[in-house]
């Protein structure tokens, strides 16, 4: 998985993105690895998503060129 979105961000900024974010629900530690790997940090910035009825809590990690 970390190959494909590894690959996804260099597509990206190619496009002339200079930040892409993206999320994972707090308990979901196996994409947080994945984002850390491709070299996404933390942004500060996180927030309760409801998803099928349940409140989780979303953080937010992102990476510039």
């Amino acid at each position: 998985m970390s190959e494909a979105f590894d690959r996804a961000i260099e597509e990206l900024f190619e496009c002339g993105y200079e930040k892409i974010e993206a999320a994972f629900f707090e308990k979901n530690i196996a994409s947080k690895r994945v984002m850390e790997k491709c070299g996404l940090k933390a942004s500060g910035k996180s927030e309760y998503i409801e998803y099928r009825g349940k409140q989780h809590l979303c953080i937010y990690y992102e990476i510039r060129k």
